[in-house]
């Protein structure tokens, strides 16, 4: 129906976890956190079971918190390794 042709249009854990540079497992468990690596979650939309990332959603997270989000993890990692 209606609900899944939309959600169709949107990308998957897969797909969007690239697009702001995390991994899809990282990505999921923000959606329960609210957080990814300390700074607010991209916002989703949810189909039902069926979760799908807006492109203009992920270019607005990147753009307000990719800077700041994106060098914790950084530093994250590297302090890790």
């Amino acid at each position: 129906g209606r609900d899944e042709s939309r959600a169709a249009t949107g990308n998957d854990d897969a797909t969007a976890a690239p697009i702001i540079g995390t991994t899809p497992a990282t990505l999921r468990k923000s959606r329960t956190t609210g957080e990814l690596w300390g700074c607010p979650a991209p916002q989703f939309l949810k189909f039902g079971r069926t979760v799908r990332y807006r492109a203009e959603d992920l270019e607005s997270w990147k753009r307000e918190n990719g800077k700041v989000c994106t060098s914790t993890a950084s530093a994250r990692l590297g302090g890790a390794a």
